[in-house]
């Protein structure tokens, strides 16, 4: 499929990738530090965190907040302990709505469950889990 936009095509010459990426890498395992997370550990997982009955983990709307046909999207990052329970909603990117961080959160620290995130020798540890709530009007 070739896709014109320009009068010809734009080469990008990045030379070598392989410091950008290892620098890309050690800031992403600090950060997953800061969290709260075994980074290294986190490098090795034989599983990620995995979503149970999500069906029953839907956020109530809270009503009044959107006009009709509108939406409102919410990135958040949850907290997975070994027990795979949520321990913290953190948000990522939100709707100018407060309203609808706060119900996200409530309902996914009341009731999301997860498979716990597994080390390489398969013993739980803490983890995250990134998602999106999209709530339409």
């Amino acid at each position: 499929m070739t896709v014109r936009g320009f009068g010809s095509p734009i080469i990008l010459q990045t030379g070598p990738l392989d410091r950008p990426f290892a620098a890309l890498e050690q800031c992403t395992t600090e950060l997953v530090s800061h969290w709260g997370i075994d980074a290294v550990a986190h490098q090795t997982l034989s599983r990620k965190a995995t979503a149970k009955h999500v069906k029953s983990w839907v956020p109530d709307f809270p009503h009044g907040q959107l006009i009709d046909n509108s939406r409102a999207m919410v990135h958040l990052r949850l907290a997975i302990n070994t027990a795979g329970r949520v321990t913290q909603c953190n948000v990522q990117q939100s709707a100018p709505q407060p309203d609808f961080v706060r119900t996200a959160c409530q309902t996914f620290l009341e009731k999301a469950v997860f498979d716990p995130a597994l080390d390489a020798q398969g013993e739980a540890i803490a983890s995250y889990y990134l998602l999106a709530v999209a709530f339409t009007g």
